[in-house]
């Protein structure tokens, strides 16, 4: 099991999307515990993604196109660093859907 680390631009954005979709709050700790189990699980749906503020980046599926944005921390790939949550789309846009 990989060990999850959170930045604060991960927390900010969780708690405000939280605001946007409350009823997403479980599927997003659910989908987080199946990330630190296995990150390239099947149903996290995970792929690169571009993203303006960090460049090329791993994500993966909370649902639709609603998805983390993270990386590996450090060579030994024991840490993951959890660096956004949003969407492709308006208010919540993090990432677009070409690739790096």
């Amino acid at each position: 099991m990989v060990k999850l680390e959170k930045s604060a631009s991960f927390v900010q954005m969780t708690r405000a999307f939280g605001k946007f979709y409350p009823a997403f709050r479980p599927l997003i700790a659910s989908r987080l515990l199946l990330l630190a189990k296995n990150p390239f699980d099947p149903a996290l749906k995970t792929r690169q993604v571009y993203t303006k503020r960090y460049g090329t980046m791993l994500s993966s599926e909370i649902k639709n196109d609603i998805r983390i944005i993270w990386d590996f921390a450090g060579s030994k790939k024991t840490r993951i660093r959890l660096l956004a949550i949003g969407s492709h789309k308006e208010p919540l846009k993090v990432y677009s859907r070409r690739g790096g």
